[in-house]
């Protein structure tokens, strides 16, 4: 199968899948790669264009410009119906890039949104401000694929058209279960986290509901990386210290994935507290192993988790909720079974093991591109 027309991406050249998110583009990237003339214009390489002008002081400002200057130079000779594909994430840096090209050049964008991060915003102001420039990014776009309903459901309330909303889930290809590798604890109540540690994710208040439970023998395994936003883990530290609960959270760092699915054999309950998660795949994973979990009542959580079936919904953002959810299972060993089995099943029906995401994408794109 070969796609006939030239097709131009604006992302990072296939590397180490560090994000789900990462995964998913490289699937799609690999294909296009494949079976497309594709060119990929990777935006780290437009930080080396007009570097004087970082100079004089204002780099945030000097950075956005020089961006998108890249981009449109980029762009210098290009006719009307070129394809061009991005992604959501670099809203910020090529937004006017984007318009330049729909409306100028008149080109055909696709743009892919993996999830939406305003939540993490401490600023309502900057909140709508983010909604804002995602809702122009996005009306400029003849497609836009999303990774889960609720994130379709979540472009939606930015006012983008529901027939420009596709929806391709991402491919879980989860590690052999190799259960002669796990030893369970039996006198501490091990809740897993996996992701990266930064804002969006909310960790703050998994821990923070961790220490409403100091009379719990439980610990908080942190696995993901930790370096991403430096300033953000040392807040945790520092609160996990004030709330007199080191002894009761590990950070691990990032795992190879035969070695997080030990982590997920042996623990006793998965929490995903961010309430901003395009599609939540460690929160499928955990579901796959067969793990009772909890999630924020937004986001993905919501789709994947139907509360009191096959697991909790607590309150977004709120460490009183979560915490006397995590007390309910712990209490209740035959309720994390009964929600472990009916997690394993609901996952097992609903997601994609097999389907590659490039073909499924071919399917749409066909349609959409004249």
């Amino acid at each position: 199968m070969n796609l006939k027309k030239q097709i131009f991406y604006l992302g990072s050249r296939p590397g180490e899948e560090k994000t789900g998110g990462i995964k998913y583009m490289n699937e799609i990237i690999d294909y296009l790669d494949e079976h497309a003339d594709l060119i990929i214009w990777d935006p780290e390489d437009s930080q080396t264009f007009g570097t004087r002008v970082n100079k004089i002081g204002l780099q945030p400002l000097l950075s956005l410009i020089q961006s998108n200057m890249w981009g449109i130079k980029k762009l210098k000779g290009m006719g009307k119906g070129e394809i061009i594909i991005m992604n959501s994430y670099l809203r910020h840096r090529f937004l006017f890039f984007a318009i330049y090209a729909k409306y100028i050049k008149r080109c055909q964008l696709i743009i892919f949104v993996n999830a939406v991060y305003h939540y993490s915003l401490g600023s309502a102001f900057l909140n709508w401000l983010d909604r804002f420039i995602t809702s122009l990014l996005l009306k400029s776009a003849v497609l836009i694929i999303a990774n889960s309903n609720s994130t379709k459901e979540e472009l939606l309330t930015l006012g983008v058209k529901a027939n420009t909303i596709q929806v391709i889930y991402p491919r879980l290809d989860m590690p052999p279960m190799d259960e002669s590798r796990v030893e369970k604890g039996r006198d501490t109540f091990n809740i897993l986290f996996v992701g990266y540690c930064e804002p969006f994710k909310e960790l703050h208040v998994l821990i923070k509901a961790v220490g409403k439970l100091k009379e719990i023998p439980l610990c908080l395994h942190i696995i993901g990386d930790t370096q991403c936003d430096s300033e953000y883990v040392t807040k945790l530290k520092k609160l996990i210290a004030d709330l007199g609960i080191t002894d009761k959270v590990v950070f691990h760092g990032r795992m190879g994935r035969k070695e997080l699915a030990v982590w997920f054999m042996k623990t006793g309950l998965f929490v995903s507290p961010s309430r901003g998660e395009g599609y939540g795949r460690a929160l499928a994973e955990a579901m796959y192993f067969g793990l009772p979990v909890i999630g924020a009542d937004k986001g993905a959580s919501k789709e994947l988790i139907e509360h009191g079936v096959n697991g909790f919904l607590f309150k977004s953002g709120n460490d009183e909720s979560l915490a006397s959810f995590i007390s309910i299972l712990y209490a209740d060993e035959g309720l994390r079974k009964r929600f472990g089995r009916e997690g394993k099943e609901l996952i097992n029906k609903k997601a994609n093991y097999d389907r590659n995401l490039g073909e499924q994408f071919y399917a749409i794109y066909s349609i959409y591109v004249s």
